[in-house]
């Protein structure tokens, strides 16, 4: 979560706009405000405000993604985030920000700060190995989460088609646009599942914190009605791929956050060879650099690792052990 001291973003919206916003900060934060933007996303332009009582989160939806600029988007989709976060922050709002103010003719939100170190877990693992305490934390929370949201019977966005669609496009994009026999039947029992609930769809290490003894999650961009062990397998597989150099046992990890997350019950066969799959299509989607993402293996490695990985899907085995052994210390 890198910052840089930063005024009004160029051409994101007139300096009248950006003024009002910086105003409307300064009744949350306190006056004399500095601005700091916040990289690593894609999607909105974030920025933390930092005044004289305390901090903020300020986040703007442009009419192109913030990270990949020839992406066309709509900037009132942010309404979407804002009804995610209500839902997440009422259900756990120990662990998701509170949205102090919504402007949507700005296009723009204002949310607590809870990333009380100012990095996130991403910034942690590029400086050192993941932790099973660390692992057996996030599994339960993200616990929690599924069975605060399990009965929400809300949805976020304008109708239930729309929430469809974009299960569908997701799926797409970390399944079935690599055209694996499997992943590709892993993407319709995804979609077939009859529990279908709010998830987070880009549980990423990026987008949380295990700071202060607590665990805070943000970026609900992508929340939908899904199948909760997308997040499971998607999570499981960032982590996996930022030890790929890194002399540690992979399946400590996995087990660590698995145990946590499924307590004494245990994961089910089915349960769990959906989270390999999903592991294992994440992992191709995050070599493949179709989205920005920092690289987490080097390219000479890259081939290396996408041909284990296709491997481990083409056989009879259980996918998730493959994986855990394959890409820890990959090099």
């Amino acid at each position: 979560m890198t910052e840089t001291a930063h005024e009004q973003p160029a051409g994101l919206m007139t300096d009248f706009a950006w003024r009002r916003l910086m105003t409307i900060c300064a009744a949350h934060v306190g006056t004399e405000c500095s601005v700091a933007r916040i990289a690593g996303g894609n999607v909105s332009h974030v920025f933390r405000v930092t005044g004289g009582n305390s901090t903020a989160i300020l986040k703007i939806r442009g009419s192109r993604f913030s990270g990949i600029p020839d992406q066309v988007t709509d900037p009132a989709l942010i309404a979407c985030e804002v009804r995610a976060l209500s839902i997440y922050h009422g259900a756990a709002p120990n662990i998701f920000p509170e949205v102090l103010e919504f402007r949507p003719e700005l296009n723009a939100m204002i949310m607590t700060d809870i990333f009380c170190d100012r990095m996130n877990y991403q910034d942690h693992l590029l400086q050192r190995p993941a932790l099973p305490g660390e692992l057996s934390r996030l599994g339960a929370a993200l616990r929690t989460v599924h069975d605060a949201t399990a009965d929400a019977g809300a949805r976020v966005r304008p109708d239930l088609t729309d929430d469809q669609r974009f299960r569908d496009f997701s799926l797409e994009y970390v399944l079935e646009r690599h055209g694996h026999p499997a992943l590709l039947a892993t993407s319709a029992a995804l979609k077939r599942q009859p529990r279908q609930q709010l998830i987070l769809g880009d549980l990423a290490p990026k987008n949380l914190s295990l700071a202060g003894g607590r665990v805070a999650m943000c970026d609900l961009d992508n929340v939908h009605l899904g199948y909760p062990m997308f997040d499971v397998g998607y999570l499981l597989a960032h982590i996996m791929l930022h030890h790929i150099d890194r002399p540690v046992d992979q399946r400590l990890l996995t087990t660590a956050f698995l145990d946590a997350y499924f307590g004494g019950s245990g994961i089910s066969d089915d349960d769990y060879a959906i989270v390999g799959h999903v592991a294992a299509g994440t992992a191709l989607y995050r070599l493949s650099g179709t989205v920005p993402y920092p690289a987490v293996v080097a390219p000479e490695f890259e081939l290396r690792v996408r041909s284990e990985v296709l491997r481990l899907l083409s056989g009879d085995h259980r996918v998730l052990d493959g994986l855990s052994a394959a890409l820890g210390g990959a090099r």
